[in-house]
């Protein structure tokens, strides 16, 4: 039996750290310099993916899309986008093994960013739904995870988690203000936001697709200059190749192995498949017209409501979200998150209801699905610090655990849009008061239950990252891959292994 005791060591992007125990009443610093850049990522990324959602709708109505097959297109180029991201997690995890996470992130949302601007030039539904897909490419979902996981410690890890899962909202504001109001924008804009350009009335939903392009590339440029790489040796040698390709492997195996780990994966499962279910539906709810069973809502207004929702919880998660996982824990937050979502689903019929009886009443169940959706929406950074609590004594795991909880989530994310959209539509052939009418609703009730039901299964072990971090076996590096030799107490990162200590066993 081998004893090790590891000590920081100071490199050019680690500070050398006095050992300091660090815990939630003394938590470590939270590493701006190295967030900022992965922040302004994770936003571009949002509004990319969010941007289509104000006229998508009506995007595909304009091409002559049948009346009942409309919220089904509008759901496959929501949703195709999160499909091939989960496609590609696990290469992009391997390649950010391999290379590096900053080369990887740079030139990897360049590439998926200029193809973000052909969706608006569209003249089919296959073409949208290609091009959305086309950016489905992009690593940003995997490896801004990763590397926000590799900066943090398990005493300032919610709160990080607070700060990055909102700038996803803040994307949205973003995303939808720019696909709201820039979309149809000939005759409608000033001349010199092209609103005098025959292009536009030509294309009228290319140019907010245009916009968001130009915002990814600068980005771009500026990460290019300021990402630092966490990954620290990046394999480069060809002779190393065929070992790291080894280790690569395996480490998708044991990242499977880790205790709990399969668990959490079905909570952010579920989670995420209710989650964008909702905003699949609503994204075809809010525009269809009033008797049809929807709030008929103009685009504007709907990327007007859409952002101010985003700015309420931008402003309430970072200081509420750990104040709720303080007091109740991961599995009493999430229990607390994730139970809003039924009550969502229950507040459907009575927006319908409501709009029947005017803008005011409207406005109010509006408010209403405002506050629950924002309170939900904290299960978001409540699941990420869940999951990297759970593989944070491995390190070497984290690109790939990144990789797998992207695979699992995006099959609720593509999925999610297609069937509530789909229902959605569906339900819109039949009379406001039979059961046909109502299956949008019920329909999106069942979807919500499992990620409750499965968030009270959660072992007591897994609600505090430290008790998950302080008894678990540790899964060794050697050459072919990776094997089980003894127990960690401290996970290591970007402030040091303080007090790390491995006992190998033979």
């Amino acid at each position: 039996m081998v004893h090790t005791q590891n000590t920081p060591v100071a490199t050019s992007s680690t500070p050398l750290l006095a050992p300091v125990e660090y815990s939630s009443s003394n938590p470590a610093p939270i590493p701006w310099r190295l967030l900022v850049p992965i922040l302004l990522i994770r936003i571009v990324d949002s509004i990319s993916y969010i941007l289509v959602f104000p006229f998508i709708t009506e995007f595909i109505t304009s091409l002559h899309a049948p009346h009942d097959k409309v919220g089904l297109y509008a759901g496959l180029a929501e949703g195709c986008l999160m499909a091939v991201e989960a496609f590609c997690a696990t290469s992009w995890a391997r390649a950010a093994d391999r290379w590096g996470r900053k080369r990887c992130l740079v030139w990897g949302v360049a590439v998926t960013g200029t193809g973000c601007a052909l969706v608006g030039f569209g003249q089919s539904v296959g073409w949208i739904i290609f091009w959305r897909a086309f950016y489905g490419l992009t690593p940003a979902g995997v490896l801004t995870r990763t590397v926000v996981a590799e900066i943090s410690h398990s005493s300032n890890r919610s709160r990080i988690f607070a700060i990055y899962s909102p700038m996803l909202s803040l994307g949205v504001i973003i995303g939808n203000l720019i696909g709201g109001e820039l979309a149809k924008p000939y005759g409608k804009l000033p001349w010199w936001m092209g609103g005098s350009m025959k292009i536009w009335q030509h294309f009228p939903y290319a140019l907010p697709c245009v916009v968001c392009s130009i915002l990814s590339l600068s980005v771009v440029v500026l990460c290019w200059y300021t990402l630092e790489e966490t990954k620290k040796s990046p394999e480069k040698d060809q002779d190393e190749d065929v070992q790291g390709e080894a280790r690569e492997t395996n480490t998708f195996k044991a990242v499977l192995q880790v205790p709990q780990f399969m668990l959490v994966m079905g909570i952010l499962c579920s989670f995420q498949l209710a989650s964008f279910a909702f905003e699949g539906l609503f994204t075809v709810f809010l525009w269809t017209p009033v008797k049809r069973g929807g709030l008929g809502l103009p685009v504007h207004f709907i990327g007007l409501t859409n952002s101010l929702s985003s700015a309420i919880y931008i402003l309430v998660s970072p200081v509420l979200a750990p104040l709720i996982e303080d007091k109740f824990g991961l599995k009493g937050g999430l229990a607390l998150t994730s139970g809003a979502m039924p009550l969502e689903a229950l507040v459907i019929p009575l927006a319908q209801f409501a709009a029947t009886k005017g803008l005011a009443w409207t406005g109010v169940m509006l408010g209403v699905q405002c506050l629950l959706k924002n309170f939900h929406c904290m299960g978001w950074s409540q699941g990420d610090n869940l999951i990297f609590a759970v593989v944070g004594a491995y390190p070497e795991l984290t690109a790939s655990a990144s990789a797998i909880q992207c695979i699992a989530g995006a099959i609720g994310r593509a999925s999610g849009p297609v069937i509530s959209g789909w229902v959605f539509s569906f339900s819109t052939a039949f009379p406001a008061v039979s059961l046909g009418r109502q299956l949008s609703w019920i329909v999106l009730f069942i979807i919500c239950l499992p990620p409750l039901l499965l968030v009270t299964v959660i072992p007591r072990l897994t609600e505090d990252g430290k008790d998950v971090e302080s008894q678990v076996e540790v899964v060794k590096e050697n050459k072919v891959g990776y094997e089980v030799v003894g127990a960690y107490t401290v996970a290591e990162g970007y402030y040091g292994a303080t007090g790390v200590e491995v006992v190998v066993v033979r």
